[in-house]
Parts: structure tokens; C-alpha cells; sequence
């Protein structure tokens, strides 16, 4: 009888953990990078770096870029990319949904290029020094230009940015769609409300005064006519 109860329970038990599932997080982070933390590129001497505390899953480093799986600053923003840089060290400044934005160091002059690859393909839209700017359609014209510029390679799903060192570069690069900002309305400013008053009560005492002058005029030209009237009559 014993025994056919821990059966029945025992089957119960078994029944319950199949039935439950166990209840995980979205993202596990197993990485906890502090900040200024060093990822060094040996292809081409160049380092990465965080600018406060990175949470990630997993990050690898490999001679030409750095693979960042579900990371993070805010544990809340995360994205799947891989960066590498040329000619310049990169600082990892802000994560959020869809975008990224980095400060590369180089000295003044120097045309650096980074090189980015995300789930999401081509970006929406990078801004260099907080302006927009436009992507070239081949990868030859891209190369050849020496200037600020950007080119998405389709077939290896790779962002290539140029941009020329003045001082510190910040660059963002943004795969989400955003609304274009609203047009201000100019404010047109009323003049407050006494002034209407002070300007009607002007205009009644100007018109007022006005009455009154072509009023006594008037009774004064009478006056005279009168005194003439008179004066012919005694003569």
C-alpha cells in the first residue's frame, strides 16, 4: 500500500516539472565590463573602450574588431554589433534601442574609418560631428573620398564610416526609424490686455479734445459774425 503511494506520488511529481517551466531572463548577463576598460585590435593597433560599465552576455575580441552579443549599458538597452576602427581609438559612449554612439580619438587631421555590423542591416541614418550625413552607393566612391561619408555593403552586412579628426569625433549610428522634428510655430506676442484699454482711452480723449476745439471754434466764429452783424447795423 506504502509503495503504491510513492508511486502515484512520485508520477505526480515527475507530471509537475514537465508541466512547469522554468522561468528565464530575456538576456543573461555574464559580462560586466568597468569602465575604460581596453579592447585592443592587433591588426591594426588600435584600441576600444567603454565609457561606464558594460553588461553583456558574451564579447570577443579578435585582431580586427570587437563582437558584442546583448550588451548593454542600462541592462535594459541592449544590441547584437561588432566594431572596429582604423586609424583611431574608439570610446563606446551610449547604447540604446537601435543605435549607437562612439568618440573616436585621433590626432587632427587623421582620417579614421570604423566598421560596423548590426542585426538590423543598413542604418537609418550616422551623424558625424551632429551632422547628418549622406551614405555613397559604391564602395569604390567611398574609398576614394577623404572626407567625412559612410557606405553600407549589402552583401556583408558591414557599415563603413570615414571621418576626419579636428579634435575629439563623436559619431552616431541610428537603425531606427524616427519621426522628423516638428516645425515650431512662431509665438506671436499679444501685448497685454491694459494696453488696449490705455490705447482706447487715448483715442476717446483725442477725439474728445478734438470735439471740444471745433466746438468753441465754431461758437467763436458765430460770435464774430454776430459782432459784425451789429456793428454794420449801427453804421
Amino acid at each position: 500500500m506504502d509503495s503504491a503511494k510513492q508511486l502515484v506520488a512520485l508520477v505526480f511529481l515527475i507530471l509537475l516539472i514537465s508541466i512547469c517551466k522554468p522561468i528565464v531572463a530575456e538576456t543573461s548577463f555574464y559580462v560586466v565590463v568597468e569602465p575604460g576598460a581596453v579592447f585592443y585590435l592587433e591588426d591594426y593597433g588600435t584600441e576600444v573602450r567603454v565609457a561606464s560599465t558594460l553588461y553583456a552576455e558574451e564579447i570577443n575580441v579578435y585582431g580586427n574588431k570587437v563582437e558584442f552579443i546583448h550588451a548593454g549599458f542600462d541592462q535594459a538597452h541592449v544590441l547584437n554589433f561588432t566594431i572596429g576602427v582604423i586609424n583611431a581609438n574608439l570610446t563606446l559612449t551610449s547604447i540604446l534601442d537601435k543605435k549607437v554612439k562612439l568618440i573616436s580619438q585621433a590626432p587632427s587631421g587623421t582620417l579614421s574609418k570604423v566598421v560596423i555590423c548590426s542585426d538590423y542591416g543598413k542604418p537609418v541614418y550616422v551623424k558625424i560631428h551632429g551632422s547628418y550625413v549622406r551614405p555613397f552607393n559604391s564602395r569604390s566612391e567611398f574609398e576614394a573620398a577623404a572626407y567625412d561619408c559612410w557606405y553600407y555593403d549589402t552583401s556583408s552586412n558591414l557599415v563603413y564610416i570615414k571621418a576626419v579628426a579636428h579634435s575629439n569625433i563623436t559619431i552616431e549610428v541610428s537603425w531606427k526609424e524616427e519621426a522628423p522634428p516638428k516645425e515650431e510655430v512662431p509665438k506671436v506676442e499679444h501685448p497685454p490686455s491694459y494696453l488696449w484699454f490705455a490705447v482706447v482711452f487715448a483715442v476717446i480723449i483725442v477725439a474728445a479734445s478734438l470735439y471740444v476745439l471745433y466746438t468753441v471754434k465754431h461758437t467763436v466764429v458765430k460770435t464774430i459774425l454776430r459782432h459784425r452783424k451789429f456793428v454794420k447795423r449801427d453804421e
